[in-house]
């Protein structure tokens, strides 16, 4: 059965992982959606093999987002094998030429010349491409965001999940998530956070376009620590124009797609 597993849904790691999470598409291959602060602990907590991954799309390089990325690397192709004596396997690193030029930039300065490994394979996307992982396409979108960033939409078992990463609001890409099962989006708080408009999203802000674009599911992420243990007042905003189902996911959290 595909499932989806959040590692993480915070905007800092103070109060638990930054925001990344796995597609588990069973054959076709498990798809890690960016690297959070500790990822290798995070993948492990959910019982997931950091070997396991197939594939890996990089939304864009600001640090909440590729931190985790140096280590996880090194592990898998370094320590994992030593550890366990499992032969390492090739990785599909996906993301636009500036995203993937940071990202080497930022591996190299860690652990050298690791980001050369011929089990690493870059592949090069732009905002309007669809790349396949097996009998399944994503589709890529640009965002509004600061660096340049991609959110992505695929159909998984006759679920359509999109995934939106940081982005300020707009309405061409909440018109990607159209008729969307599951929409996963940047809401980072209540309107009183309007300092963060612009690159990212208000619950105030995406509410009136969720019913419009007939999203069924909202599941919103990268949220201020502030909402940890009260979340009331966000709810209450999102729920203001919005009439569907909404989940606040937590890490660890898991969405099976059957």
């Amino acid at each position: 059965m595909s499932k989806l597993t959040f590692l993480g849904v915070w905007m800092t790691p103070d109060v638990g992982e930054t925001v990344s999470f796995v597609v588990d598409l069973e054959k076709e291959g498990q798809v890690l959606i960016d690297c959070g602060t500790n990822l290798v602990g995070s993948l492990m907590r959910n019982e997931i093999d950091p070997s396991n991954i197939t594939h890996l799309i990089i939304t864009h390089s600001h640090g909440d987002h590729i931190s985790g990325l140096p280590t996880y690397l090194f592990y898998r192709l370094l320590i994992a094998p030593g550890i366990f004596g499992k032969k390492a396997q090739q990785l599909q690193i996906i993301g636009t030429k500036s995203t993937l030029q940071n990202v080497k930039e930022y591996v190299r300065a860690s652990y050298g010349s690791i980001v050369d490994n011929n089990l690493l394979h870059f592949v090069e996307v732009s905002a309007t491409d669809n790349y396949s992982i097996g009998t399944v396409k994503f589709g890529f979108f640009a965002t509004k965001h600061q660096p340049e960033t991609i959110g992505f939409y695929a159909n998984i078992n006759r679920h359509k999940v999109v995934y939106s990463s940081d982005t300020g609001i707009s309405e061409e890409i909440i018109s990607c998530a159209k008729n969307a099962d599951i929409l996963i989006h940047d809401v980072v708080g209540t309107s009183q956070y309007s300092m963060l408009s612009g690159s990212h999203t208000l619950c105030s802000e995406i509410s009136p376009l969720l019913n419009k674009y007939h999203i069924k599911s909202f599941y919103p992420v990268h949220r201020l620590p502030i909402y940890k243990n009260n979340i009331e007042d966000y709810i209450r905003e999102l729920k203001n124009d919005y009439h569907g189902n909404i989940v606040i996911p937590n890490d660890g959290d898991v969405i099976l797609l059957s």
